[in-house]
C-alpha cells in the first residue's frame, strides 16, 4: 500500500537559497520524501524554475487559486492524509475547503515565523528606532499587531498541529497566549552535516546576507550603510563588507561604495560564495521573528555572527551563542572589529556555532521529530481534535449566524428588497445565517 500522501499548500513555490522560509519548506519537503511519503505541492503563483526543481525531486506540482471550486475537485481526487499550510493566511484561504472535502485529513500549519510578532516589532521600530533594545510585553504585542495576532492564533487553534521554528516563539505562544503545548511542534531549520571549515587565517572580510524582500533585512542593511559600517571603518580602515541577497532592486545595488569597502552584490547562487571565506557574519536585526537563516547559514559555513538580541533570539536554546550580541551601533561595530581581529575569541565563537549546528539543526532534531509526531497524530487524530475545544468553537460558524443573518437583512433593505417574514416562510435565522457565513468565507479573499 502506498504511503499516505502529503499536500503542501503555499502562496509561492519554495526556492532554494531565496530565503530562510523557502529553505525551511524545501527541508520539510525533502524530509517527507525521504520518509517515503508521496508529496504534492500547490501554490497560488505561476510556475517558475522553482516548480521544475520541485518536480525533479519527485514532487507533484499543481497551480491552484483561492475561491475556485476546481480546487475542491483536485482535493477530492488527491485525498491527502496530511495537508500543510505554509503560513496562517494560506490556512485562512484553504483550510475550510480541506475540512469540507477531506474532513479526515490532518491539517498542519507551518508558521515559518510568527507574523504578528514580526509585525508588532516592525511597527514599534518605525515609531521608535530604539524600541528593539528590549522585548515587548504581551499586551504591547497585541496592541501593535492587532487583528493579525488574533487571526494567527486562531489559525493555530483550528489546526491539528502547528510548527514553530524557535523555542522562544513556542514559549511565547504557550506562556503568554495560552496555547496548549500539545498543539505545537518545535521544528527548526535543517542542515546537512558540516564539511571541513576554513581557519581564521584563511578567512577575510565581513559579510551580510538576506532576502531584500524581507523588511527586517532591508532595515539591517540600511542601518549598516548609514551608521554601523562607518563606525567599523573608523576602527578597521581597510575592512571590506560584502552584502548578498535575493531580490535586490537597483536602489539597493546602488548602495555599493567600493571606496568605503561597502559592496552590495545581490543574489548569491550559493551561500558558499557569501559565507565560506568570510571571517565575520554581520546580522544587525532591529526587528523580526523566527529562526534567522542568515545566522544559521553562517554557522554552517564556520562564520560566527555579530547580531542583536532580536537576531539571537531562539537561535541557540540555552547554549552559548555562536558569535557576539550587542545593542547599539557603537557596540555592534566594536564587537565586529574585536571578533575580526582576536583569533582566540573567533575560534571559540566559531566552535560554538558548529556545536549549535550539531545539537539543534540536524535532521534528527528537526524534521525527524516532526515526522514522528505526525505518525502519532495520524494514528489518533480524532482524540487530539476532541481535546481541542477552542478549535472546535472556532470551526462552529453558527456561533455568528445571527450576525450574518442581520447583515443579510440590512443588505436586502439597502437594495430595496424587504426580507421575507419568518412567520410565513418558516425559515430559521440561524440556518440562513449559516448559509451566508459560508458565502462570506468563500469570497472573503476575492
Amino acid at each position: 500500500m502506498a504511503t499516505p500522501s502529503i499536500l503542501i499548500l503555499g502562496s509561492i513555490w519554495p526556492q532554494e537559497q531565496a530565503s530562510a522560509a523557502s529553505n525551511r519548506s524545501i527541508s520539510l519537503i525533502q524530509g517527507c520524501l525521504d520518509a517515503g511519503y508521496q508529496v504534492a505541492c500547490s501554490a497560488d503563483e505561476r510556475e517558475t524554475e522553482a516548480t521544475a526543481r520541485l518536480r525533479a525531486r519527485g514532487v507533484v506540482c499543481t497551480r491552484i487559486a483561492p475561491n475556485d471550486p476546481a480546487f475542491d475537485v483536485y482535493l477530492a481526487g488527491l485525498q491527502p492524509r496530511v495537508v500543510i499550510f505554509d503560513r496562517f493566511t494560506t490556512e485562512e484561504k484553504f483550510a475550510w475547503r480541506v475540512r469540507e472535502v477531506c474532513p479526515d485529513s490532518l491539517r498542519v500549519l507551518d508558521t515559518i515565523d510568527l507574523h504578528f510578532l514580526r509585525l508588532a516589532r516592525m511597527q514599534a521600530h518605525q515609531a521608535d528606532t530604539a524600541a528593539f533594545t528590549t522585548p515587548m510585553p504581551w499586551s504591547e504585542l497585541l496592541r501593535l499587531a492587532g487583528d493579525t495576532a488574533l487571526r494567527e492564533v486562531a489559525a493555530i487553534y483550528r489546526s491539528d498541529i502547528s510548527l514553530v521554528t524557535s523555542d522562544a516563539e513556542l514559549d511565547l505562544l504557550v506562556e503568554a497566549a495560552g496555547v496548549p503545548a500539545d498543539l505545537l511542534q518545535l521544528c527548526r531549520l535543517t542542515y546537512p552535516t558540516q564539511v571541513a571549515q576554513r581557519t581564521f587565517a584563511q578567512r577575510q572580510d565581513y559579510a551580510c546576507i538576506g532576502n531584500f524582500r524581507h523588511p527586517p533585512n532591508v532595515d539591517a542593511v540600511t542601518w549598516l550603510k548609514d551608521t554601523i559600517w562607518p563606525l567599523i571603518r573608523q576602527l578597521h580602515p581597510d575592512g571590506q563588507l560584502h552584502i548578498w541577497g535575493a531580490h535586490a532592486k537597483p536602489i539597493h545595488l546602488a548602495w555599493s561604495n567600493p571606496a568605503q569597502g561597502f559592496h552590495v552584490h545581490g543574489y548569491a547562487d550559493s551561500p558558499a560564495k557569501a559565507l565560506a571565506a568570510c571571517r565575520v557574519n554581520l546580522a544587525p536585526l532591529r526587528f523580526g521573528a523566527g529562526i534567522k537563516g542568515k545566522i544559521a547559514d553562517g554557522w554552517w559555513w564556520g562564520a560566527p555572527a555579530v547580531s542583536t538580541w532580536v537576531g539571537a533570539e531562539g537561535m541557540h536554546a540555552q547554549m552559548p551563542f555562536g558569535g557576539l550580541v550587542a545593542a547599539t551601533a557603537t557596540e555592534l561595530a566594536k564587537a565586529a572589529v574585536r571578533l575580526y581581529h582576536e583569533q582566540p575569541l573567533w575560534e571559540a565563537t566559531a566552535a560554538a556555532g558548529t556545536n549549535l549546528m550539531t545539537q539543534l539543526y540536524q535532521d534528527a532534531a528537526t524534521t525527524q521529530a516532526f515526522l514522528s509526531r505526525l505518525e502519532l497524530l495520524l494514528k489518533d487524530q480524532n482524540s487530539s481534535r476532541s481535546c481541542n475545544l477552542t478549535g472546535q468553537i472556532l470551526w462552529q460558524q453558527s456561533m455568528r449566524s445571527t450576525e450574518y443573518f442581520s447583515r443579510w437583512i440590512e443588505l436586502k433593505r439597502q437594495h430595496g428588497q424587504p426580507p421575507a417574514s419568518y412567520a410565513t416562510n418558516g425559515e430559521v435565522p440561524g440556518a440562513r445565517g449559516a448559509q451566508h457565513a459560508a458565502s462570506v468565507r468563500k469570497n472573503v479573499y476575492e
